[in-house]
């Protein structure tokens, strides 16, 4: 006689409830937010293969992406290093980093960040580039020609770019 192994068992019947509770538990362990993720880029591609103005519209945001994909990898990375300087000058025993950190977290972070991105952007960069060249202009008066030199002969066309980087990595890592 050959004996029942448990793959020929049946698993043992729920009831109504249980089998309820059961669901219930498993709907609430889902990642609701990846499905809606999922969904949303199906949904976007259907509609790019499928619906002409959505292809003209995407191919005028498609040269754009890939500039700001990377403008935003390069600000993340230093917006990390930043953050990691400042949270461990938060908690150094030092008082001259531990409250300079603490300036820095609490300015940044009390000001609006559109407002600071801007101000950054259109008038930090700018003011640093052109307080660079003043002081270039005045080591060359005073005979310090390497560094004067160099200095003085910065451009005042900084890259967008570069300047959204250095915007984003300011404020994101306070």
């Amino acid at each position: 006689m050959a004996q029942l192994t448990n793959a020929n068992a049946k698993p043992p019947r729920r009831n109504s409830l249980e089998n309820r509770e059961y669901l219930k538990s498993k709907l609430r362990a889902a990642p609701w937010w990846l499905y809606a993720i999922i969904a949303i880029a199906i949904f976007t591609f259907v509609n790019i293969l499928t619906n002409i103005p959505f292809q003209k519209a995407f191919l005028f945001i498609k040269a754009g992406l890939s500039v700001t994909i990377t403008t935003t990898l390069i600000a993340f990375v230093f917006a990390l290093l930043i953050g990691l300087l400042t949270g461990l000058g938060r908690i150094s025993d030092n008082t001259f980093f531990k409250n300079l950190s603490t300036l820095y977290v609490e300015l940044i972070r009390g000001i609006p960040m559109l407002v600071l991105i801007f101000f950054i952007a259109f008038v930090g960069i700018p003011g640093v580039v052109n307080g660079l060249k003043a002081l270039g202009v005045w080591l060359v008066e005073i005979g310090v020609t390497d560094i004067g030199g160099w200095l003085s002969a910065i451009k005042n066309e900084v890259p967008m770019n570069t300047r959204a980087v250095i915007a984003l990595s300011t404020t994101y890592g306070a």
